[in-house]
């Protein structure tokens, strides 16, 4: 009977350490995401051997230009590419101000339908924790999503039924059509705690 409630005990205790352990990786994730906030990332900007911040730093200004965005270096903070290097051009993480990031988002639309062949395949995003990213890409996934967006780190969806709906935590994806492994907080939060 003793050894009987000693696993019991111990079994609740594991739950709540669990429980625990994934609040803890939740609030680490939206701290880091607050320190993203930002930034944005671009994808498909080619890369050049021996690249230098300036070289990074006139290649966003000239994108920012060619979607209508006057900027210039002071509202860029930083400019570096993450990533391994391979065939293709590793992604850019552009540290903005609020106003500039909001711009950059804004006109993103406007690189669709480029007939300069060096915008072809740029895509810009929010610079997401690795957890939101994700949740993002389990969404995009579901064929009852439409699309899917982010702004300040919450990722909504547009359904195909019209409907629209938020994606901020693995129970989230219940909403979106989403099931099997991408539902699992410890896949979402891995290694965060």
């Amino acid at each position: 009977m003793l050894e009987l409630r000693l696993e019991e005990n111990e079994e609740k205790m594991k739950e709540q350490a669990e429980v625990l352990r994934v609040k803890a990786a939740m609030e680490a994730d939206r701290q880091d995401q607050s320190c993203r906030r930002d930034n944005v990332v671009i994808h498909g900007i080619p890369e050049v051997e021996n690249e230098k911040r300036e070289d990074l730093l006139e290649k966003v200004i000239s994108l920012c230009a060619s979607i209508d965005v006057n900027t210039n270096s002071e509202n860029i903070g930083e400019v570096h590419r993450v990533g391994r290097i391979g065939a293709r051009p590793r992604p850019l993480v552009v540290k903005t101000n609020s106003l500039t990031k909001m711009k950059i988002m804004s006109n993103k639309r406007k690189l669709k339908g480029r007939a300069q062949r060096h915008h072809d395949k740029i895509v810009i995003y929010e610079d997401l924790t690795e957890s939101r990213r994700r949740l993002r890409e389990a969404a995009m996934r579901s064929k009852d999503v439409d699309f899917c967006f982010s702004r300040d780190g919450s990722i909504t969806c547009k359904m195909t039924n019209g409907s629209w709906a938020e994606v901020n935590n693995s129970d989230d994806l219940l909403k979106v059509g989403v099931e099997g492994e991408d539902l699992d907080h410890a896949k979402c939060y891995r290694g965060l705690a």
